[in-house]
């Protein structure tokens, strides 16, 4: 049977490292790694050799080949390998090296059938570092990446061949970061060729999943349990208060939504929101800081403690 090798296309936000993660590594507690792509380079040019991709897995699996060759490895940020200017119909095709995404699509194509890989003991010396040969028979690898921009060219594709008012449709989701896919959109190699990927690389996931945004009662839920509960223990720890109205969660949510960046653009929202006021008073006042909404923009008051009863105290010991 094929390797379960899948592709995750899904907007930014909407919980793909989390879930491999939790499922993998935790649950399963196999030897995972999640590595972003985008700080690879093909073999022989400045950035790391994709081939360490695996040396970070062997070492996940304590230098043990064997036990790393039933790991699982996540390609982060895959979307980004996209080579922008491709017209190789298949891998062999082009006899030059490059240092596009092209040149480690092919790595990772090489290290993706099944087969006997050397991999350098030394992530940060690869190409002299002692090597051990490891199987990648049973080695998942998993895709993950928002895709922006594919919606459109499916679109394109789907109505190719027609002119007029029967062409392309100007679908308001076809240019979205958190556009929603059918499997449909997603069998059709031809979209992602268009893209900018080898048709032989997405041919190695045997499947291609779309994942949808985040609802807004999730990230609600993700931003108490999470975010707020978070930051309002680390007040605490400084003798400070956090006060959250329910307005700001539902306003923080909404903007989250509106900028498209799911569950991630909430800790940054939050954080830009009370930031300053944390940096003015952390170590040196004590008090309470209220998160309300005014006029339709997130306000931020801080009260400092009174410390008339201490020094009323004080005063009445003399």
């Amino acid at each position: 049977t094929p390797k379960p090798n899948a592709l995750l296309v899904g907007p930014t936000g909407c919980g793909k490292s989390f879930m491999i993660e939790l499922l993998f590594k935790q649950i399963l507690q196999l030897p995972t790694v999640i590595v972003d792509v985008t700080g690879f380079s093909e073999t022989g040019y400045i950035g790391n050799d994709a081939v360490t991709i695996l040396t970070q897995l062997l070492n996940c699996a304590g230098d043990n080949p064997l036990v790393a060759s039933t790991g699982v490895v996540a390609l982060d940020e895959f979307d980004k390998l996209a080579f922008y200017s491709i017209n190789a119909r298949f891998d062999g095709e082009g006899s030059t090296k490059d240092v596009s995404g092209l040149g480690v699509q092919k790595e990772l194509l090489r290290m993706m059938e099944s087969g006997e890989v050397p991999v350098p003991l030394d992530f940060n010396n690869s190409t002299y570092s002692g090597k051990v040969n490891m199987r990648t028979d049973d080695v998942t690898f998993i895709g993950c990446g928002a895709f922006s921009g594919l919606k459109g060219i499916a679109i394109d594709h789907q109505h190719q061949g027609t002119l007029g008012f029967l062409g392309s449709p100007q679908s308001k989701d076809r240019e979205q970061i958190a556009a929603r896919y059918d499997e449909a959109e997603l069998s059709q190699v031809e979209n992602f060729q268009s893209y900018g990927f080898l048709p032989e690389l997405i041919g190695r996931f045997t499947r291609i999943v779309p994942l949808e945004p985040l609802s807004k009662d999730t990230l609600k839920e993700i931003l108490l349990d999470n975010v707020v509960s978070r930051f309002a223990d680390e007040f605490r720890a400084e003798g400070l208060k956090l006060t959250v109205s329910d307005r700001v969660i539902e306003h923080i949510v909404d903007l989250a939504v509106q900028r498209q960046t799911g569950a991630r653009g909430l800790n940054s929202i939050l954080t830009q929101l009370i930031e300053d006021t944390a940096f003015r008073s952390f170590g040196v006042q004590k008090g309470t800081l209220t998160l309300d909404v005014k006029n339709g923009q997130l306000d931020v008051k801080f009260a400092v403690k009174s410390t008339r009863k201490k020094a009323r105290a004080t005063k009445k010991k003399d």
